[in-house]
Formats: structure tokens, C-alpha cells, sequence
């Protein structure tokens, strides 16, 4: 049998190459595109008592939308309270920087029942706009244990009977009233 031998000139080669090479260039640029690399950045911080569920690159969100992440943790030089040992370093897209206000704050949350922390800023009602490298405070959330559930229970128990109580005491004010009648 007679051998079938199949020539591709170098030109073609070369054509195929640079197309090969184009789409793995275009490919990266979208990749790192989409997350925001090339977007601009401006730098806030937030002084907490303690990282816990913080890290590096952990997600910053604004009322739940992506606005940036962490980029550093640090122990604070001269902190005047307990509450502020630790200084957290945040990067946000430049585009919200206008929307970010003074009166605003920060809470380590946790996305879903077993996900992953982020740190959540919540919106406040008025303040002027923060500087790069301002500051945002910090309010902890309270855990709730195990050991919290019944006084829970019993305070939701308290609240619901001052309901009942509450609107009892109004149906009886309107019947207790005489009706007046036209004569």
C-alpha cells in the first residue's frame, strides 16, 4: 500500500498559531475582565475586636451586592479600646464610592446556614460620602447558642401575650362605649 503524506506549508502554520495564540489572549482578558482585576479600587477600613471568619480576599457586599473584598488584617497599632483591636483593610470598586455614606456599617455575615463569611455593609440614612482610606464602624453580630434558645422562646412567648393583651384591651374600649342612637 501506498503511504498518503499530508504537507501543511509554514504559512499556515504560522496563520493557525497566531489564531490559537489570539484566542487563548482574548480568552484571559475576558476571564479576568468579568471579575473586576481591571476595574478601579479606592481603600476603606473597619476596626473589629476580632477576625474571626475574616480572610484575605474574603467578599466585601453592599446590602448583599459584591462591592469588593478584604485585603488586609491587621493587629491596630494604637487602639483605644478593646473593640477596635484589629484593623480591616478593604478594597471597593471606585464605582461605588459615592454610595457608601459615614453613617453606614460593617457585620460579618454568613452566606446561608453552612456557607462561607463575608462582610456585609449596611446602609444607614444620611452621612456624607467616605474618603479613600476612611473609615466604617463595626457592629458585632450576636451569636445565638443553644443555651439561648429557651430565654428566646420565652421572650417571643412575652411579646406575643403583650400583643394579645394590647389588642384585647382596644375591642373592649370600642364595645364598652354606648352606641348613640337617633332620636
Amino acid at each position: 500500500m501506498a503511504e498518503i503524506v499530508i504537507r501543511v506549508s509554514e504559512s499556515a502554520q504560522r496563520i493557525a498559531g497566531i489564531c490559537l495564540g489570539g484566542i487563548v489572549l482574548v480568552s484571559a482578558f475576558l476571564g479576568l475582565w468579568s471579575p473586576g482585576v481591571f476595574l478601579p479600587k479606592y481603600q476603606l477600613r473597619v476596626y473589629a475586636p476580632d477576625a474571626s471568619g475574616l480572610r484575605v480576599k474574603t467578599q466585601v457586599r453592599l446590602d448583599g451586592v459584591p462591592v469588593g473584598s478584604v485585603s488586609a488584617i491587621n493587629v491596630a497599632g494604637e487602639s483605644s479600646s478593646p473593640e477596635r483591636r484589629i484593623e480591616v483593610g478593604l478594597r471597593i470598586d471606585k464605582r461605588f464610592q459615592r454610595a457608601i455614606r459615614s453613617d453606614w456599617t460593617a457585620t460579618v455575615m454568613i452566606d446561608g446556614l453552612l456557607g462561607e463569611p463575608y462582610l456585609n455593609i449596611q446602609r444607614g440614612f444620611n452621612g456624607s460620602v467616605v474618603a479613600s482610606g476612611g473609615e466604617i464602624r463595626f457592629v458585632p453580630t450576636h451569636e445565638l447558642r443553644i443555651k439561648d434558645f429557651p430565654a428566646a422562646v420565652e421572650k417571643m412567648a412575652n411579646c406575643i401575650q403583650t400583643a394579645k393583651d394590647a389588642s384585647g384591651s382596644k375591642d373592649q374600649t370600642v364595645s364598652d362605649t354606648p352606641a348613640k342612637t337617633k332620636s
